[in-house]
């Protein structure tokens, strides 16, 4: 059994940085992942997903070509489209930056055999400080009828070649919306999105405007709506809730109380 300083489990988004931090402090890191180095993000997420609406976000220019009097006739080349998403999978920069940092990285499933005690690939290591970061993967939910039945999820949708000629979405998250999208602007043939009824484009938080929530979701959904350099005008997160504080802040409620205190204070 070998002693180090930290353990870590998973090469997530919040692993691999506190493994680098850490190892850049001089303490000794052991980190282990029994899949693909990144986790969700740069592997079946974010980095796909994201190249995926890039070529979505074109088509809608296509098709308003003809208000500037340009004649356009294109064609979506699924197969070709969905070879360049696939190159943008994996993380060969966060290996680099594991391997500068002197992270020492062991490509197996962790499991504690003691307190405080991790063992992989055949060794065992032991630490004052573990850190779990494992992350989730896929839910598929219990329907009727849908064990048996083909069906993907969005960890092996890049392996598509073909683009189907309808598709459901179960889940609201962040990929189930980013697909929903992209997929409807590639066909002007309707898709259907099966969200979770109580938690769509869940993370955008209580404080978020229920107009403004109404709208991005449209506009996430719909195939002909865009903003200022081809992206959604809306956002969800900090930022909108933000601006909807501001707003707020701006608003005849906000001037009317300023002025009452200065009558206040004026008698």
């Amino acid at each position: 059994m070998e002693h180090v300083d930290v353990i870590v489990i998973g090469s997530g988004q919040g692993g691999v940085p506190a493994a680098v931090k850490l190892a850049w402090q001089g303490k000794q890191v052991v980190l282990f992942e029994k899949g693909a180095l990144g986790g969700s993000c740069p592997n079946y997420g974010c980095y796909p997903s994201k190249a995926f609406l890039g070529a979505a976000f074109t088509i809608p220019r296509r098709d308003r070509a003809g208000l500037w009097g340009i004649d356009v006739t294109t064609r979506v080349d699924f197969t070709k489209l969905m070879e360049r998403v696939r190159s943008k999978l994996g993380a060969r920069h966060i290996k680099d930056s594991l391997d500068r940092a002197g992270v020492r990285t062991v490509m197996a499933a962790a499991s504690f055999t003691a307190e405080r005690t991790v063992s992989a690939g055949g060794d065992t290591y032991e630490a004052q400080t573990v850190i779990i970061n494992t992350g989730n993967g896929p839910f598929v939910p219990p329907i009727p009828g849908l064990e048996g039945t083909p069906f993907m999820t969005y960890i092996d949708f890049w392996q598509l070649k073909q683009l189907p000629p309808r598709i459901i979405i179960l889940g609201g998250g962040y990929i189930g919306v980013e697909l929903g999208q992209g997929l409807a602007r590639r066909r002007r043939d309707p898709y259907r999105r099966a969200a979770e009824p109580d938690r769509r484009l869940r993370g955008c938080g209580d404080k978020l405007c229920t107009e403004r929530r109404a709208r991005v979701r449209r506009r996430h959904l719909s195939s002909g709506q865009e903003g200022r350099a081809g992206r959604p005008r809306e956002t969800t997160g900090p930022r909108a809730s933000s601006r909807c504080r501001r707003r707020g802040s701006r608003s005849g409620r906000r001037v009317h109380s300023d002025a009452r205190q200065r009558r206040e204070t004026a008698g």
